[in-house]
């Protein structure tokens, strides 16, 4: 004879039933979901970070020119006493003087042509900042005056549209500048005096400005600027 409570089906703690299985199954199935909307949402994210990424660390590179410069004590320390107060006098006018003169120097030393340009042009394939850059060095250590330091600056916007890693489109530099100055900016990267590179001044740099947009930055505001 069979045990009645043999032929009953169990209802014990154990024993999972209709319910419990469609609740067990309906939990896995949103534990599912949750995984799966994490794992779109962190290679979404991923992929913005990388588009991100790769459109701005262009940004972070710039163009630079490269060239031996004469801090001639007669210019930027006629009294030769090496004070600071009085070498704040000397603008940046005289340190651009400086800049040009070895522009000029380096490009005649490596026999480039500069046919169809103006010493204003030539001059101007470096960036308005440099020659306060060049200035704040400078007065940062008065003993480099009367020596002949190589110094890395800022090429000018259009030139670092021309050649730097954000391309900005060759044909536009072409219409605003000169040919003739582009085809210089060419030759001096030929002859490895210019060259594209990481900028850490953009983490610093001030406001951009219409006359020095190259030297803009995140950071440092415009009133902070060194001068």
């Amino acid at each position: 004879m069979t045990s009645l409570s043999a032929s009953r089906p169990s209802t014990g703690l154990l024993a999972a039933d209709a319910r419990t299985r469609r609740r067990n199954a309906a939990e896995r199935r949103f534990r599912f979901y949750g995984a799966a909307a994490l794992a779109i949402s962190v290679l979404s994210l991923v992929l913005l970070l990388a588009s991100v990424l790769g459109n701005g660390v262009g940004a972070f590179r710039q163009t630079f020119i490269t060239l031996p410069v004469a801090l001639d004590a007669a210019v930027l320390d006629k009294a030769g006493n090496r004070d600071i107060a009085a070498m704040k006098n000397v603008t940046t006018i005289g340190y651009a003087r400086l800049l040009q003169k070895a522009l000029s120097d380096v490009i005649a030393e490596k026999g480039l042509s500069t046919e169809g340009l103006t010493d204003k042009q030539i001059a101007g394939l470096l960036s308005q900042e440099a020659p306060a850059t060049l200035r704040n060095m400078v007065l940062a250590d008065p003993s480099l005056v009367g020596t002949t330091q190589v110094v890395t600056l800022l090429a000018n916007g259009r030139v670092d549209g021309y050649l730097g890693p954000r391309q900005h489109g060759k044909r536009r530099a072409g219409q605003q500048d000169p040919p003739e100055q582009l085809r210089l900016a060419d030759d001096l990267r030929a002859a490895e005096l210019v060259s594209v590179s990481f900028n850490p001044a953009f983490l610093t740099g001030p406001d951009a400005s219409d006359l020095r947009p190259e030297s803009a930055g995140w950071v440092w505001p415009s009133s902070d600027r060194p001068t």
